[in-house]
């Protein structure tokens, strides 16, 4: 699946920069205590702090990464998005847990709809019903944005005036218009999130335009930090 092997792609490029940085200043070998980078030797949860005996640093990174790498791809619970299943093996077949996650086109719906709890199927009324269930159970992607940046959120910007060259210039493609691979298909994006984002977004009323202006007048829409042991907002992009 194209969109699965891009995020694995680019998480791995991550690791390796990382990695090179490290050999790079000829750092002592790192030892990530209980998170090692060996999905056969790890079990699947979330890291969202440094943890490693070596202190703040490439390597602690490295540690954190590679952890969150093995959750985000481990193969997900039937019927449960974003839940990984611990008796399955790193690599086995079906929906990792990443591609679990709800995309932007269940959450933001036409009219400012309420999306609904977070484990409640939206059946998209532009697919046949057999092929919508199997994407509202996060099945199967659905990949519409043919840029970085959809349309309507492009179109909003221009409207209030806030696109400068310089902002158009980094969103835009390289040529212009549509990027092809090197077998010449399209290159579709997506937009997903993990439940901790979702859940704050609906709590909040967030999918509605008007109640986010009336949100970020009092208050700082601030999406919900990790802690040791509790997931954060997890928000991923694929190509």
């Amino acid at each position: 699946m194209t969109s699965r092997i891009s995020a694995m792609l680019a998480l791995l490029l991550a690791a390796v920069v990382c990695a090179g940085t490290a050999q790079a200043q000829q750092l002592p070998p790192f030892h990530c205590g209980d998170i090692v980078p060996d999905p056969a030797k790890t079990s699947p949860k979330i890291e969202p702090i440094f943890r490693s005996n070596a202190g703040l640093n490439d390597a602690a990174f490295d540690c954190m990464m590679w952890q969150d790498f093995i959750y985000l791809n481990w193969p997900a619970m039937a019927g449960q998005r974003g839940v990984p299943n611990k008796a399955a093996r790193f690599g086995a077949s079906g929906p990792t847990v990443w591609e679990t996650y709800k995309t932007v086109d269940e959450v933001f719906l036409p009219n400012a709809g309420d999306p609904g709890p977070w484990s409640s199927p939206h059946l998209l009324t532009t697919l046949s019903t057999p092929l919508a269930q199997r994407v509202a159970n996060g099945e199967l992607r659905r990949l519409t944005m043919k840029s970085k940046i959809s349309p309507a959120v492009m179109g909003n910007i221009l409207r209030h005036g806030g696109a400068t060259p310089q902002f158009l210039d980094e969103i835009s493609q390289a040529g212009g218009g549509t990027l092809y691979d090197l077998d010449g298909y399209p290159v579709y994006y997506e937009v997903s999130m993990n439940r901790v984002q979702y859940d704050y977004i609906v709590g909040n009323g967030l999918y509605n335009a008007n109640t986010q202006i009336a949100f970020a007048q009092k208050q700082v829409i601030s999406l919900p930090a990790g802690s040791d042991g509790n997931e954060s907002a997890v928000e991923l992009k694929a190509a």
